[in-house]
């Protein structure tokens, strides 16, 4: 299975890198902030899985796309050895040279956009965190039955590196959960110089959700409206996903479908940011412990 899961994991992730120096459906939604940008994210349990990333990789129908990379080991490390296409024919340029196409490590979650309300509650005006909802009914199976649910929150993916990623482990280590609170997350700058911070709001402002039970229960039909994050990994670390795409010799081509459904992961799908590497983050985890 391509990804680790969890905190846990992710720690172990971090120290054997150091000292080594599921395809279903439904619907796909990637959250994404611009520079300048704020945004409140509520995550959706705890399940950040780690996995890497060939980032803005041009295809043959000229458009950029991010492919998931399918040689990671059971351990979380690179594998040499493991099927990936890109790795073995699409070199990255550098310095004008052509190089080996190593893939970055990602984190990917699932969360559910939030917003902040003003409103009046006894003549003062106060403000409450509240989910932002799809306008049109949204399609969910339920029980094997599919039925159609007005005002679901928006569930969508949170797609980060390191640098995004070295704000949370904190607060994760600190209260051992993600899920209780909302965060408050901005971005600032472009590319290379991109930062981001990230604040958790007090859990008792949304006493409703301030256990990952009640978290798991709110959400529990927007999530089921939403790919898994084990079908995201299956399905954009496939063969045939870079058969499809990617700048293959022709013989390890398939020819694209007229339309592909639920095609979000074009070039918005990663973004590039400056940040700790994962060993460093490592080192910043064991110093909380």
């Amino acid at each position: 299975m391509v990804g680790l899961s969890g905190l846990d994991a992710m720690s172990t992730f971090f120290e054997k890198k150091a000292s080594l120096r599921e395809a279903s459906g439904g619907n796909i939604n990637s959250f994404f902030l611009k520079d300048g940008e704020t945004k409140i994210f509520r995550f959706v349990g705890n399940d950040v899985k780690t996995v890497k990333f060939h980032n803005f990789v041009t295809c043959r129908d000229g458009k950029p796309r991010s492919f998931i990379c399918p040689n990671q080991g059971e351990d979380g490390l690179y594998d040499e050895s493991g099927p990936c296409l890109i790795c073995k024919y699409v070199p990255k340029m550098k310095d004008g040279k052509k190089t080996k196409n190593y893939p970055t490590d990602r984190g990917i979650a699932l969360a559910v956009l939030r917003e902040a309300k003003t409103e009046k509650v006894d003549g003062k005006t106060v403000t409450k965190i509240v989910d932002v909802v799809h306008d049109s009914e949204v399609e969910v199976e339920i029980d094997g039955k599919k039925v159609k649910i007005a005002n679901l929150p928006v569930v969508g993916i949170v797609n980060q590196g390191t640098q995004f990623w070295e704000n949370v482990i904190p607060i994760w280590a600190r209260y051992g959960s993600i899920s209780d609170r909302d965060f408050l997350v901005e971005r600032r700058g472009e590319g290379l110089q991109t930062k981001y911070s990230l604040a958790p709001l007090d859990r008792a402002d949304s006493p409703d959700l301030d256990t990952d039970e009640k978290v798991a229960e709110r959400y529990a039909e927007a999530v089921a409206s939403h790919m898994t994050l084990d079908a995201y990994i299956a399905r954009f670390s496939s063969l045939d996903w870079q058969r499809l795409h990617a700048p293959l010799p022709e013989s390890e081509q398939n020819n694209p479908p007229a339309k592909e459904d639920n095609e979000e992961h074009s070039a918005e799908t990663t973004e590039t940011e400056e940040g700790d590497s994962f060993d460093s983050l490592q080192a910043k985890l064991k110093a909380l412990a």
